[in-house]
């Protein structure tokens, strides 16, 4: 069952996923100590915080497109080799500014650059490995991918924030040097010379029954980077409004959450495998979400462990991560698969824009707490509305195509 452990190409992949994880929390991680740096203060922590990670999460929504059509046009490959590169070189960059601007130039590139890693990887994986290992292999990458975020943790610990980009942007470089014997899948080999579209996004509208599958995929994963976005990279505010004892900063908040993402991206794929069933996964991981989301507005005046704890326990319920990127490519067809699984990816990370747009706007009238709690509770009605229209899709052969 664990053959697929020898495969090169997936261990290349799986550390794609770490420099992919490494530097989405990075910026959360190094946002306080270079916006100082760069001479912010009070209030234009948070505003150019907002800024910030929304202009990275811009790129990756623009990026996601570019890499998913090239994948799906011209193979797995030439997009896993690009996306690393641009995103290393970017990287390297990003610890030589001086201003505000350039920071957000950066961060734009970097995510415009790392937006067709995970969901080109994922398309790559599901389509390599048996379908009796598909959500244990790609658990595996996963917990891969959580090491990354827990290095990002330890370089806002221990290294200046100039180096810590640097430092990411050599590990990247490293990675495209062994990318380069990537071999393509042999769906898609089956694919490439026929006739049939390829990568055609707008295929995702003209079918109400494959957009009615798009939009509920989508939905799905938006509470993970509620969690991952706003929640753990607004740790310390959310800290202050709930008057916790003690510092809370955004590194150990995202430090102790990606152990718990780590246990659940592991537990997702094995209760995957022992239930049969990707969707009675996903609503257990939704569920332990809205607990958690209860859990959280009980913590007024608690100490910064607790605070911790539940950060923890936030991972864990943010851990489908990977079951639900499988999710998304055994949904769509091998001509149309990197497009959906980049876009989708991406969709969920640019979430975070109109989430935090909205978060800053609602504070202004209710609060930041109930702000975040309206937030919150929004979105596991929708999503339970949007677990009910997917399909169960565990065990699908994916040798079939978008017409």
């Amino acid at each position: 069952m664990l053959q697929w452990l020898k495969s090169p190409t997936l261990w290349v992949v799986a550390f794609g996923y770490f420099i992919d994880i490494l530097d989405v929390v990075l910026f959360s991680v190094l946002r306080v100590p270079s916006l100082l740096d760069l001479g912010c203060q009070g209030k234009d922590l948070l505003n150019q915080g907002v800024f910030l990670l929304n202009i990275q999460m811009l790129g990756m929504f623009l990026g996601s497109f570019f890499w998913g059509i090239l994948s799906d046009k011209t193979g797995r490959s030439p997009s896993l080799l690009g996306t690393i590169a641009l995103f290393s070189v970017a990287n390297l960059c990003n610890g030589c500014v001086q201003s505000l601007p350039w920071y957000g130039v950066c961060r734009f590139l970097s995510g415009f650059g790392l937006s067709g890693e995970v969901g080109v990887s994922i398309a790559l994986v599901t389509e390599m490995v048996p379908v009796k290992s598909r959500s244990v292999a790609m658990g595996w990458v996963a917990f891969v991918g959580c090491l990354g975020a827990i290095t990002a943790s330890l370089l806002g610990h221990w290294v200046p924030w100039r180096l810590a980009y640097v430092l990411s942007g050599v590990m990247g470089l490293a990675v495209v040097f062994f990318r380069k014997n990537i071999f393509e899948t042999a769906l898609f080999k089956n694919v490439q010379h026929s006739s049939v579209s390829k990568g055609d996004f707008f295929q995702f509208f003209n079918d109400f029954k494959r957009f009615f599958n798009y939009l509920n995929c989508f939905l799905m994963g938006v509470p993970i980077w509620f969690i991952i976005g706003i929640l753990l990279t607004f740790a310390p505010e959310c800290a202050e409004a709930l008057s916790i004892v003690g510092t809370v900063t955004s590194a150990d908040a995202i430090l102790w959450a990606y152990v718990g993402i780590g246990l659940g991206d592991v537990l997702s794929a094995y209760l995957s495998e022992y239930f049969k069933s990707r969707k009675k996964v996903l609503v257990f991981f939704l569920g332990c979400f809205a607990v958690n989301l209860g859990l959280f507005f009980f913590l007024h005046q608690a100490p910064s462990v607790l605070f911790y704890a539940v950060c923890v326990f936030f991972g864990f319920s943010a851990g489908y991560w990977t079951l639900f990127a499988t999710v998304i490519a055994e949904h769509f067809g091998t001509n149309l698969r990197a497009t959906a699984t980049s876009t989708l990816t991406n969709f969920v990370r640019a979430s975070v824009m109109p989430l935090t747009y909205l978060l800053v706007a609602l504070n202004k009238v209710w609060g930041f707490l109930p702000a975040l709690g309206f937030l919150g509770v929004s979105l596991v009605v929708i999503c339970l509305c949007a677990w009910m229209g997917l399909k169960e899709t565990f065990g699908k052969d994916l040798d079939f195509l978008e017409q």
